[in-house]
C-alpha cells in the first residue's frame, strides 16, 4: 500500500512528466506523453489526481501582523510542511497552493482568527487582574458585562501568568514636576 508520502513523490514525478509532455518538442512531448499514460495506468492514477494537485496563487487578507502569522502557520499545516515562498504586501498574503489546500485555508482561517482574537481579549484582562493594574476606588467587578464562564476563563489565565515586577524610580503623588498628566 502506498503512503501519502510516497503518493506526494510520485505525483511530483508524474507532474513534471505531463509539464514535458505539455511543453515539449517534437518527439520529446510524444514520448513523455506515452510514458506518462503508462506510469499513470501502473500506479492506478488519473489525469484528475494531477490536476487536483496542480497549483495556483492564492491571496488571502490579514489585517496585523498577528493575523498574517496565524495566515502562515495555517498554510504551514495545510500543506504540511514549513517550507514554502510566499509574499504579503498591504494586508494581502500570497502563496502558491492547490484548489484542496485553498478550501482548507479558507476554512481553517476566519475560526482561528476568531479564535485568537478572544484569546487576547482574554490574555489582556488576565494581565491587568494579574498584575492588579486598577485604580484604588475601582469596583470589585470591572467588568459586569461579562459572563461568568469568561470571567472564570480569565481568572484560570491569570493564575498561569507570572506577576510584573515594577521598581519606581520616583515617587511624585502630587503630580507636579515633569510631563504632562492626563485627567
Amino acid at each position: 500500500m502506498m503512503t501519502d508520502r510516497d503518493r506526494e513523490k510520485i505525483i511530483s514525478r508524474l507532474m513534471k512528466i505531463l509539464a514535458l509532455a505539455e511543453g515539449g518538442v517534437g518527439g520529446e512531448r510524444e514520448n513523455a506523453k506515452r510514458f506518462l499514460d503508462a506510469e499513470l495506468k501502473r500506479r492506478g492514477l488519473t489525469m484528475q489526481d494531477l490536476d487536483d494537485q496542480t497549483t495556483s496563487l492564492s491571496e488571502f487578507a490579514f489585517k496585523s501582523k498577528t493575523e498574517r502569522q496565524l495566515l502562515m502557520q495555517i498554510v504551514a499545516m495545510v500543506i504540511n510542511s514549513r517550507s514554502f515562498k510566499c509574499y504579503s504586501e498591504k494586508g494581502k498574503f500570497h502563496v502558491m497552493l492547490t484548489k484542496q489546500q485553498k478550501a482548507e485555508v479558507e476554512l481553517f482561517y476566519p475560526i482561528y482568527r476568531a479564535a485568537l482574537a478572544k484569546t487576547i481579549k482574554t490574555a489582556v484582562h488576565a494581565f491587568i487582574h494579574k498584575n492588579n493594574i486598577f485604580p484604588e476606588d475601582a469596583p470589585a467587578a470591572d467588568s459586569p458585562k461579562a459572563s461568568l464562564a469568561d470571567q472564570l476563563e480569565v481568572l484560570a489565565m491569570a493564575n498561569t501568568l507570572k506577576k510584573t515586577q515594577v521598581h519606581r524610580a520616583v515617587e511624585n503623588k502630587t503630580g507636579e514636576g515633569g510631563g504632562d498628566w492626563c485627567p
